[in-house]
């Protein structure tokens, strides 16, 4: 499966395939020590600080990570054959193996993986849950209240939201989480074939495969497009428009009314507006549909060797 674009790191971890480091490689881990501003460090550059966050061996292996507003840091170390997650100077239990998984939006939370004998649990905010085969993808909602993950239990995929497994699927693909991180969804595959899984329910498993989500800024509305042999068609609100070559994004205007995507049929390029097809041209100048501040969606052709600047205004309620 193929990982889908999203604000935190993925992780892939398969239990076979992931062994405990030897314990030749191992470094002992230092005593959690209070972070302590070192003024003796020579050479550092103008208005730099240092800070000590303990002492470890030089082939303790350390992985540093460092949240988005640069407030917490979390670093992995050797403890003999185990492997510790560190969090601001904090360590976790040891485990055969450790994979960090992500910061929440705001850094405040954490997340990593943890694999036991065979089996790998997920650790967010220091508790650990879960004994799976793999897990894959961890996501934060935008408010950091709120966090989901992929895990594999046999041959079975299930998204784990909140610590609540869902349905078992063939595969999953990453979740998306609304704006608002009241809604999520995400790729689920049955009998060889996909749809999308959202507001606790699936739909028709019709597609060869699926895109990521786009939502509206109000987060009422979503939008998808799968794939049908060789064609596209762009899902929206979760009804498919028709199908063509070439489907791209979709974007909401500002006020999520209006929605529009590109695609193109037999080498002619098209606007579609709201599912409505546009006019055809022989080049659009710009794959991504641009809304201004008042919604008008504006984009530039060319047809018959004629180039053009054309603007809709949406309707008046």
């Amino acid at each position: 499966m193929a990982s889908l674009a999203c604000a935190t790191s993925a992780i892939a971890a398969e239990a076979p395939a992931a062994s405990a480091p030897s314990s030749g490689s191992a470094g002992a881990v230092a005593a959690p020590v209070e972070s302590t501003a070192v003024a003796q460090l020579p050479m550092l550059p103008p208005n730099a600080q240092a800070t000590a966050l303990g002492a470890y061996d030089t082939s303790s292996a350390i992985q540093p990570y460092v949240s988005a507003n640069g407030a917490h840091m979390v670093w992995t170390v050797s403890d003999g054959s185990k492997k510790v997650m560190v969090v601001d100077g904090k360590q976790g239990p040891p485990y055969d193996n450790v994979a960090f998984a992500g910061f929440s939006p705001d850094g405040m939370r954490t997340a990593y993986a943890a694999l036991t004998g065979t089996k790998w649990a997920m650790v967010i905010d220091g508790q650990a849950s879960g004994a799976y085969d793999q897990v894959w993808t961890l996501y934060f909602s935008p408010d950091g209240k709120h966090v989901a993950y992929a895990a594999r239990s046999g041959n079975k995929w299930f998204t784990v939201v909140d610590g609540q497994a869902g349905p078992a699927y063939e595969a999953v693909t990453a979740s998306s989480w609304s704006g608002d991180s009241s809604r999520i969804a995400y790729g689920a595959q049955q009998n060889g074939k996909w749809t999308m899984y959202a507001d606790n329910a699936a739909g028709a498993f019709l597609y060869d495969g699926v895109s990521i989500v786009t939502w509206s800024g109000d987060s009422k509305r979503m939008a998808w497009s799968g794939q049908l042999g060789n064609r596209r068609a762009e899902v929206i609100d979760g009804k498919p428009d028709p199908a063509y070559d070439t489907v791209y994004d979709a974007v909401f205007s500002v006020d999520s009314k209006r929605i529009a995507y590109l695609s193109s049929n037999a080498g002619k390029w098209l606007m579609n507006l709201d599912s409505m097809p546009g006019m055809e041209f022989d080049q659009l100048m710009s794959t991504t549909p641009k809304f201004d501040a008042g919604d008008v969606l504006e984009f530039v052709a060319i047809k018959d060797k004629m180039l053009y600047r054309i603007r809709s205004t949406p309707p008046k309620e």
